[in-house]
């Protein structure tokens, strides 16, 4: 009919918008995660993220110090942006907020379980 897009066009354009409010969506968590303290903040961005590849990475990030190489060769170890025992806190308060909560919360604590098993292997091989 006139007036319409081909059923192509119409699909690329689902799947823009739904890109545009993913985007948008990832921007309001960062905004919100961006006032809560570092470590909550770390909690809840490894809560969204689905992919463990992507947690070990922001976990390694986070709890291990960058390392830096001088110009005399020598490799230098940063401090950790976040400390682990402000992790343990951050995660043991996170999980006392979903059990407080009125609903069955066993796999989101299901899922602090894996990450952190995922943060003592990281912090392990440190």
């Amino acid at each position: 009919p006139p007036g319409e897009a081909p059923a192509s066009e119409s699909a690329g354009a689902v799947t823009s918008r739904s890109q545009i409010l993913l985007h948008v969506s990832t921007l309001c968590h960062e905004s919100l995660e961006s006032l809560l303290p570092p470590s909550a903040a770390l909690v809840t961005r490894l809560m969204r993220s689905p992919d463990p590849g992507l947690r070990a990475n922001i976990l390694r990030d986070a709890l291990v110090g960058g390392e830096a190489e001088l110009p005399t060769g020598e490799v230098v170890k940063g401090r950790p942006k976040i400390g682990q025992e402000e992790f343990v806190e951050s995660v043991g308060e996170r999980v006392r907020q979903i059990r407080s909560l009125d609903v069955d919360g066993s796999a989101a604590v299901g899922d602090l379980v894996e990450v952190c098993k995922v943060a003592r292997s990281i912090v392990v091989e440190r």
